[in-house]
């Protein structure tokens, strides 16, 4: 029996329009269909980040995956997400908010900024102060920060 004939024709259409033209996955075109089975209006546009925690974690999701167009609510591996990325992102929020308690794990796990951030606000209400501290000191230059160095010391 041909595989045609035990395909199933949705499978097929599914396979042609998620590939490029060399037959390689087209990233965007997967993650817009899972946004539709998800329920997700297509193009309706990244979800922003809805509290400091969310704003930080984002930021650096958004630099791994060289996506500026990425939202709280966007899949990790729908936009691109492997594990060299995910240890990407867990080695740039383990720099800004000084911390080892971010893993590669929670990132497969949960695999939202949103969730993630809901869970670290879960087992820690204090996250949502280290991250309007990790945002204000991100917004410094480098001179205003070692004046404020200085005078700390």
């Amino acid at each position: 029996m041909p595989s045609s004939a035990t395909r199933p024709p949705s499978r097929t259409a599914i396979r042609s329009a998620c590939a490029t033209r060399n037959g390689k996955p087209d990233r965007p075109a997967v993650a817009a269909l899972l946004d539709a089975h998800a329920g997700a209006p297509a193009g309706a546009g990244p979800v922003a980040p809805r509290n400091p925690l969310e704003q930080v974690l984002l930021g650096a999701w958004r630099d791994a995956l060289d996506d500026q167009g990425l939202g709280v609510e966007d899949e990790f591996l729908a936009r691109g997400g492997d594990s060299v990325l995910a240890t990407r992102i867990v080695a740039a929020l383990h720099e800004e908010l000084q911390t080892d308690r971010i893993r590669v794990r929670d990132v497969f796990t949960t695999r939202t900024v949103a969730a993630v951030a809901a869970a670290l606000l879960a087992e820690d209400p204090d996250w949502a102060r280290i991250a309007e501290i990790a945002l204000e000191v991100s917004r410094l230059s480098a001179a205003d920060l070692d004046l404020a160095l200085r005078a700390s010391s």
